[in-house]
Parts: C-alpha cells; sequence; structure tokens
C-alpha cells in the first residue's frame, strides 16, 4: 500500500501534531520494477475478490494504492 500519484504531498497529521510529506509513486512505474525483478501482479479471479490495483481515499484525502504481486 502506498500513496499514489506524482510529486509530494505535504499533509498535516493530528497525532504528532505536526504536517508530514509524503513522496506519491506512479502505481504503473512501481509494477515495471516489480516485473524486472520478477514480480507480476495478480489480478482478482472476479469482481468480489481482492486484486488487481485497487484504489481508496482516506480520511485526510490522501489517495492510495494496493496492489498484490507474486514471484514468478
Amino acid at each position: 500500500m502506498f500513496k499514489n500519484g506524482s510529486g509530494v504531498l505535504t499533509i498535516f497529521d493530528k497525532g504528532c501534531g505536526t504536517e508530514r510529506a509524503f513522496k506519491l509513486h506512479e502505481e504503473r512505474k512501481l509494477l515495471k520494477i516489480l516485473k524486472k525483478l520478477g514480480m507480476a501482479l495478480i489480478e482478482s479471479e472476479s469482481e468480489d475478490q481482492l486484486g488487481g490495483l485497487m484504489f481508496f481515499t482516506d480520511p485526510k484525502y490522501a489517495r492510495h494504492c494496493v496492489f498484490y504481486t507474486r514471484k514468478l
């Protein structure tokens, strides 16, 4: 799981009482790197199963991407 996009995202963290900066990652670039390392994306077999690229937005409005990979 990682914050996706490009550049840097700065958000206020109430738990720490300060702003935090996060480097954003482009999911396709990460998948290319992982492919070079012998990893492959695990696609879901149906709509109700986990797999492929999954995206969500957290309560701080930061976008995240989650994916599963396996060694080939």
